[in-house]
């Protein structure tokens, strides 16, 4: 029988343990959501076009979410204080690399000086863009916690946001709903 529901002949303790198991997984779902909807509620809402952001990467140039129009963009806030945000630089360096070429990742650090930063990147060994944040930017982008990712879409629509560690099936899924 490929039915997952339990058949009439299946004994009372088998089925007493499905319906255990099929409760513990809806609570989990139920938490799951909760604290996904709990932590995504301070965020820019999906469907409105990203506010305007100009900053300074660490390679001195200015980069403009403007200048990216016709690219998804990724747009990674993290802080070099935050463990979550830390496990993720080898899969941010997986990820740079192996974007197709109409989707940027930008990462967007919130604290050090450049000095500082550029020899933390180092020493982490970091390949991808890192622009230095300022607190217009993390208002405008309303980020409370790290690490904080927004998924736009080359029209500069947010297509999708997060809070918290993300792994790279995650983070590849929502860049390809964004493009």
């Amino acid at each position: 029988m490929t039915d997952s529901a339990p058949s009439p002949n299946t004994p009372p303790m088998k089925r007493s343990r499905l319906r255990r198991w099929a409760l513990e997984l809806g609570v989990i779902g139920i938490v799951y959501l909760g604290i996904t909807r709990c932590q995504n509620s301070g965020l820019l809402e999906t469907g409105q076009p990203a506010p305007g952001l100009a900053l300074q990467a660490l390679s001195g140039e200015t980069v403009s979410l403007k200048q990216l129009q016709g690219k998804a963009v990724i747009l990674h806030f993290w802080a070099t204080w935050c463990g979550a945000c830390r496990s993720e630089f080898s899969m941010l360096n997986d990820l740079q690399s192996a974007l197709p070429k109409d989707t940027v990742l930008l990462t967007v650090v919130a604290d050090g000086s450049n000095p500082a930063l550029a020899e933390f990147t180092q020493e982490h060994q970091l390949t991808y863009p890192i622009l230095k944040a300022d607190d217009e930017t993390i208002s405008q982008f309303q980020v409370n916690a790290f690490p904080t990712t927004y998924f736009i879409d080359p029209g500069g629509v947010i297509a999708s946001r997060s809070v918290g560690m993300m792994t790279r099936w995650g983070v590849r899924a929502r860049a390809g709903c964004a493009r």
